[in-house]
């Protein structure tokens, strides 16, 4: 039992991904994140996100 929990163990941390480093961001790179950071989203996405939420809770209700 303790053999087959520690291989279960070992199945599941090498299916997580590590994180990637970031690499150096340049000027452009820099402004162009800062830009899509503060941006709002548009009235129609907001709407649209808000009904994929809710489709998707009701697909995960039990």
């Amino acid at each position: 039992m303790n053999k087959e929990k520690k291989g279960k163990e070992v199945d599941i941390m090498s299916t997580i991904k590590p994180i990637q480093a970031t690499p150096e961001l340049s000027g452009k790179d820099a402004a162009k994140l800062l830009l899509q950071t503060n941006t709002k989203p548009t009235e129609k996405a907001m709407k649209k996100n808000y009904m994929l939420h809710n489709v998707l809770a009701d697909i995960r209700k039990p």
